[in-house]
């Protein structure tokens, strides 16, 4: 992800070559059908590309980020090869189009590290979002994010400086996130539910509440109430009510 935004920044990709690319390579997803998504992300593998890292994202199951124990991305095939229409195509064209004007002119650096070193190099006036693996939800991530490094997010960013908004999960039917409790009870809190749709059968498909936990000085401030006036019926309306 880090090389495709450098990339974009640094002009080598933009959306001529993200749609060249993706035509040619989803018409050979159209005659060759999940043969060719496991020959782009054996090739992905191998070379890290950010355009065959666009591709996978698109092509495969649900659109998920997973890598194995070895870094390898390890997501299966989403069975449908006519997935690169020109739709979606455009769309992404767009979105990549999008960035580029976004990032041309702007002093920014796109870097792959540590979150805490990124955490010790932001300042007052900075701010931060994380959007780390979710608390006590699929723990086997390969880098080994667990219970323990959250709660080290949770103080850095507490104890820091900077403004910050952090992504995670709130509730579901069956449980409520005591992590976010714990931590940040007195935070602003921004929620929205939805559902889940990376599970095999439609009963493991289930609503979630995510939240995004926001620093007092992140959060806008609460839109005043409206002022209440008293409500004039129109004259006929009043003249029927009253009667007259």
């Amino acid at each position: 992800m880090i090389n495709l935004y450098q990339g974009i920044q640094s002009g080598e990709i933009d959306g001529a070559r993200v749609r060249e690319y993706l035509v040619r390579e989803g018409t050979h997803l159209l005659d060759r059908g999940e043969v060719h998504y496991y020959f782009i992300r054996e090739r992905f593998n191998e070379r890290a590309s950010p355009l065959d890292f666009l591709f996978l994202s698109r092509a495969c199951f649900n659109g998920m980020m997973r890598f194995n124990k070895k870094g390898g991305f390890n997501v299966p095939f989403y069975r449908k090869s006519e997935r690169f229409r020109q739709a979606l195509v455009n769309k992404i064209v767009n979105q990549v189009e999008w960035a580029r004007r976004a990032i041309a002119g702007k002093d920014w650096t796109f870097v792959a590290q540590d979150w805490r070193d990124t955490l010790a190099q932001s300042r007052t006036g900075d701010m931060v979002y994380c959007d780390p693996p979710y608390v006590g939800r699929h723990t086997d991530y390969y880098n080994s994010f667990d219970d323990n490094e959250s709660d080290d997010l949770a103080r850095s960013l507490i104890a820091g400086s900077a403004d910050f908004a952090l992504s995670n999960w709130l509730e579901n039917k069956y449980r409520r996130n005591e992590y976010v409790d714990r931590w940040f009870a007195k935070h602003p809190q921004r929620t929205i539910s939805h559902f889940y749709h990376v599970g095999p059968s439609e009963d493991l498909r289930n609503e979630m509440t995510e939240v995004v936990i926001l620093s007092e000085g992140a959060a806008a401030p609460a839109e005043p109430e409206p002022e209440k006036r008293p409500a004039y019926l129109p004259l006929f309306e009043a003249a029927e009510a009253f009667d007259i």
